[in-house]
């Protein structure tokens, strides 16, 4: 969530741009400036920066976010006469790149330089450049400032997060009596070794920074019980991991692993392990929790069902679906096989098979937000909610991915009923979610199937009216 909508500091629109926010805006400026240079192919440019630059550019429009004007100064304060014919064109481009239309794109990108957008990139990537300049000693000043501090005074707890430092001072050493450090919310790309020699420390944050991998050094921390590394970019669990003897809590979200080493099945003593937003092999939404979830085990029930399986056996849904309907819900706790717990759980989500099954082939077996094209990731979401057979009806449905059926029950995310564009709550900005933003919906091509606009204009009053006050 946005804390700065619940205690402003600053007058609105003149909040200066997150740390978090700050990495995503400059990667997505290098990137647009690498494709109108010509360094980047069509295969290589990213949809998502295009949709992030479109945010970029609404935000200085539509002036309706606390950082607005940070980031309009950021491009040089121009007219805005002159950012508005850049909104549809970078709509055109996020399609035709998805497309592969290579000469469209080429098109695009020709009208995009007659209107300036390189210019206006170097010159937010200047001013970006300047202000880290300024700002990056001072930060590590205060980092080091800090440390002293707490090891001067023998403190237990340290915070060092949202401090944009890339690395942590060596002096860090010293801090032997810290039980709980905080380096969230930096630009650190590697974890220091040095933080091995801090054997008292029971709680290490090191989510939203710029790490790739775990060291070996991690294993030294044997106090350990909470080890927090989400949105982060590392690729692999080491075995070393394993050494963490009383960890409790292990959170890996939002990074690109894709396997669960075997020393973490042995780990007794892990209660809850997160690794949600991650390419695993099993849902996601089981890998997110340690407790008991709608019947489908705990942690030790998961990972044993992990690595006896690997892959859940999809065409087993389609059975399972039939005795669900036919029989009605049942009671989970009947069901000894874990296996086939998580199965009717995967059903129970995805909704009634006829409905399911007719919204999948309206939108070509897509979630029509996302792009998801996954099918049993996908599940049946009603616009207005279920209240009998009566509400499964095509145009009161959408198929969308498992996390944005959620996003969109509980109105953190709806659709402007006039412009079909996503819209987001504020709670999912500076989150994965913020590229959804301004996202237009993928309408299926039998209009007599898209959605209705009265169900669309509910749905989308409703989320009004939770935030109205934001």
């Amino acid at each position: 969530m946005d804390t700065r909508k619940k205690n402003p500091k600053w007058e609105f629109g003149r909040a200066p741009i997150s740390v978090t926010m700050q990495g995503r805006y400059n990667y997505t400026v290098q990137s647009m400036i690498d494709f109108l240079e010509g360094n980047a192919t069509i295969e290589e440019i990213e949809p998502d920066k295009i949709s992030e630059l479109k945010g970029m550019f609404n935000r200085c429009l539509r002036k309706d976010q606390w950082d607005w004007l940070s980031v309009f100064a950021r491009f040089g304060s121009p007219k805005r006469e002159s950012l508005t014919p850049l909104i549809p064109l970078l709509i055109d481009l996020r399609r035709s790149v998805i497309s592969g239309e290579t000469q469209i794109v080429g098109s695009i990108s020709q009208r995009l330089l007659q209107l300036d957008l390189l210019r206006l990139l170097r010159t937010f990537q200047d001013a970006s450049y300047s202000q880290s300049n300024n700002t990056e000693s001072l930060t590590r000043e205060e980092a080091t400032r800090r440390i002293g501090e707490a090891a001067e005074e023998k403190l237990t707890e340290l915070d060092l997060s949202g401090l944009s430092l890339k690395e942590l001072p060596p002096e860090i050493v010293k801090c032997t009596h810290l039980t709980r450090l905080d380096l969230s919310d930096n630009r650190i790309t590697s974890i220091p070794d040095a933080l091995g020699q801090l054997l008292n420390l029971t709680q290490l944050q090191l989510g939203y920074n710029k790490i790739t991998s775990i060291p070996d050094a991690l294993g030294q921390m044997s106090s350990l019980t909470g080890l927090f590394l989400g949105d982060n970019q590392i690729t692999t669990i080491p075995e070393v991991i394993g050494k963490l003897s009383n960890l409790k809590e292990l959170g890996l979200p939002n990074n690109q692993i894709a396997e669960i080493p075997k020393a973490i099945r042995s780990m007794k003593n892990l209660e809850h392990l997160d690794l949600r937003g991650n390419p695993m092999p099993i849902p996601p939404q089981i890998l997110g929790y340690g407790q008991d979830l709608e019947g489908c085990g705990d942690l030790r029930t998961i990972l044993d069902f992990y690595f006896h399986t690997r892959n859940p056996v999809l065409p087993e849904l389609d059975a399972e679906r039939q005795k669900i309907e036919h029989e009605g819900y049942f009671d989970a706790e009947t069901l000894q096989d874990a296996r086939r717990r998580i199965t009717a759980s995967i059903v129970q989500r995805q909704g009634q098979a006829g409905f399911r099954r007719k919204l999948l082939i309206a939108y070509g077996g897509r979630c029509p937000i996302t792009d998801c094209d996954v099918e049993s990731a996908i599940e049946a979401a009603h616009i207005i909610p279920y209240q009998g057979t009566q509400t499964n009806h095509l145009t009161n449905g959408l198929p969308l991915r498992a996390d944005i059926h959620t996003l969109f029950d509980l109105h953190l995310l709806s659709i402007r009923p006039d412009t079909k564009e996503i819209v987001i709550a504020p709670e999912l900005v500076g989150t994965c979610y913020q590229d959804l933003a301004d996202r237009k919906l993928t309408l299926p091509q039998d209009q007599k199937t898209a959605p209705n606009q009265n169900t669309l204009s509910k749905h989308y009053e409703t989320f009004l009216t939770k935030y109205k006050s934001g």
